[in-house]
């Protein structure tokens, strides 16, 4: 069988500094560390928005803020998970995969 495991940062990044105990990637390491006992594993992850992209988020949570007192997260916005379902599309063209799997909440698989 074979896994992608999707991400929103370099996991094998961090899986070289999985000795810190204060890593926050931890869950996905020891995800992956498991899932590749069973599976073959290849690591998806994507790039970083624009800042333009970021700007212009930040700019629309600012006002929904100002005008109807809410707050909301950020990496919840449908623009910015719409640029992640593209960048792992087309990844995962290229791939010949089973199943794609995110350890994460965010809807990016």
């Amino acid at each position: 069988m074979k896994i992608a495991f999707v991400t929103t940062f370099d996991l094998r990044g961090a899986m070289q500094r999985s000795e810190m105990w204060r890593n926050p990637y931890l869950v996905s390491y020891y995800t992956a560390r498991a899932l590749a006992s069973f599976a073959d594993i290849k690591y998806v992850a994507v790039k970083p928005p624009r800042k333009s992209l970021i700007r212009l988020i930040k700019y629309k949570h600012k006002l929904y803020e100002k005008l109807f007192h809410k707050h909301c997260l950020l990496n919840r916005e449908p623009a910015l998970l719409k640029y992640y379902g593209r960048q792992i599309a087309k990844q995962l063209i290229d791939i010949d995969i089973d199943i794609v799997f995110s350890s994460g909440t965010i809807p990016i698989a």
